[in-house]
């Protein structure tokens, strides 16, 4: 799993996060099942340690079925691919075998692991290069993973009423919205401003004053001079 992780995941995430214009520090979903190495603590602290921008959610057990995109539709397809590229590796070599003259009860396949290793990964090759030309397939199984009326589809979760749920849900659960922001990775481009040369607002963007009422400021917030100053715990300072 870390192989994987380090070598198929994350250069993936790389390059996607490339590809949209996103930060390092970029959150990813890793969506997995619970097979006994997923859930086990050294894989887990691993990639909390390694990899803290990675949020690791399980599968429900038994749930796979419908809950993971890969089982609604991508592994079915897929192995039907590896599974007919394999019969097509096996019949050639049977017909190459007959048109040479050997007798059909002293065809031989070679299943050394070489052998099996080299032609295997034509076959994987093949299934991939297959899905490639068909993204609407791998599309599809997000939208096939349902829950009542939600799935997992990219038009959904960016869907409005997909908005305003999460927004509601930070705003009025406490230990949701804190859940989650525990686990946002410290940013090392962060750094402190509360010191003398920054105390104006300048910085500030607008839209959050949108929300600020008259006589509805913080208890340690104060309007001055049309600025707005924090006058809140002295160690901050």
């Amino acid at each position: 799993m870390k192989v994987w992780v380090k070598d198929c995941l994350m250069e993936y995430v790389k390059s996607e996060r490339k590809r949209l214009g996103l930060p390092p520090t970029q959150k990813v979903i890793l969506i997995l099942d619970c097979w006994a190495v997923h859930r086990g603590d050294p894989f887990r602290d691993w990639l909390k340690k390694d990899h803290p921008t990675i949020i690791l959610i399980f599968v429900p057990g038994n749930c796979t079925c419908v809950a993971q995109p890969c089982d609604t539709r991508v592994n079915r397809i897929l192995k039907h691919l590896i599974k007919s590229a394999c019969v097509d590796y096996l019949a050639k070599i049977t017909q190459e075998q007959l048109q040479n003259g050997v007798a059909p009860s002293n065809i031989v396949i070679n299943t050394q692991p070489g052998t099996l290793r080299d032609a295997s990964t034509a076959w994987l090759l093949h299934a991939w290069n297959w899905f490639q030309d068909r993204p609407e397939v791998v599309l599809g199984a997000w939208r096939d993973t349902k829950f009542a009326n939600w799935d997992l589809s990219y038009e959904t979760l960016t869907s409005p009423r997909c908005r305003t749920l999460v927004y509601e849900r930070f705003t009025e659960d406490p230990a949701f919205c804190l859940a989650i922001s525990s686990q946002i990775p410290s940013d090392p481009d962060f750094k402190e401003l509360h010191n003398p040369e920054y105390d104006d607002d300048y910085a500030l963007d607008p839209s959050v004053l949108c929300d600020i009422r008259p006589g509805a400021l913080p208890p340690d917030v104060v309007e001055h001079d049309g600025q707005y100053d924090y006058i809140g715990d002295d160690d901050l300072e």
